[in-house]
């Protein structure tokens, strides 16, 4: 093998091992509320990785990982998707890093009310998931490449059920710990609200109800007509009293 190529497969195999850190763990979690939590962590990652971190803060920032999902939705004509709150923690001494953001809107969390039973039934999409994150620094040398379409691609009905705690709450688990060929050892949870009853999954969506809003509540109690009939009866009179003085 001549020089030229020597070189070229140490280049090559010093990019794989930026590309994918052997040893390394990705956890992804999603908490689902009114918004869903979605936390990315990293453990495990080589120096090289967190040097390139480091040096290059533009392309690991708060909105790196938020940006990359909302973007990849919006490709899919999926648009009604924003994030918010993102956050991102590094630290290079113990080669961790923890992404956090808030995903919501009408095309991966919906709901209808159900009046008759007083609840909401909500409709989450769980496919938004599956993307692949491509980083590299500014010369075009890899530096992650990860593809969760690949790692967390079984629908979710499909995925192990189980509790979770989370912020107090037992909730209802899904997870999925893909053990196909990788590098990394990538998990995902799926959580669900501690009040939700009901719950189905079909492929890659979620149903389940929630008790009614104290909004839907008061929207929908006689008690509420018969206060503002009560009250504009009781300005009437009032304004009344008041002309004739």
């Amino acid at each position: 093998m001549g020089r030229l190529s020597v070189t070229a497969f140490l280049l090559l195999i010093s990019s794989v091992s930026w590309c994918v850190p052997v040893g390394a763990s990705v956890t992804v979690q999603a908490a689902i509320d009114q918004s869903i939590h979605v936390t990315f962590e990293f453990g495990g990652l080589n120096s090289t990785i967190c040097d390139k971190i480091r040096d290059y803060p533009s392309l690991f920032n708060d909105t790196t990982f938020p940006k990359i999902v909302v973007n990849n939705l919006h490709q899919q004509g999926l648009t009604r998707v924003r994030y918010h709150s993102p956050s991102l923690y590094f630290n290079h001494s113990e080669r961790w890093m923890n992404a956090t953001f808030y995903l919501s809107g009408w095309d991966i969390l919906s709901f209808t009310y159900d009046e008759a039973n007083m609840a909401r039934t909500y409709r989450v999409r769980t496919d938004w998931r599956k993307f692949s994150a491509n980083i590299t620094d500014p010369q075009g040398v890899p530096i992650l490449s990860l593809d969760f379409a690949e790692y967390f691609g079984m629908p979710v009905d499909q995925w192990e059920e189980g509790n979770c705690t989370f912020e107090g709450e037992t909730r209802l688990t899904y997870f999925y710990n893909y053990t196909g060929p990788s590098s990394v050892d990538p998990l995902f949870r799926l959580l669900l609200p501690a009040t939700a009853t009901n719950v189905h999954r079909t492929e890659d969506t979620i149903t389940y109800e929630l008790p009614p809003a104290l909004g839907d509540v008061l929207l929908n109690s006689p008690f509420l007509i018969l206060g503002a009939l009560v009250t504009v009866s009781v300005v009437v009179f009032l304004y009344r009293r008041v002309r004739k003085k």
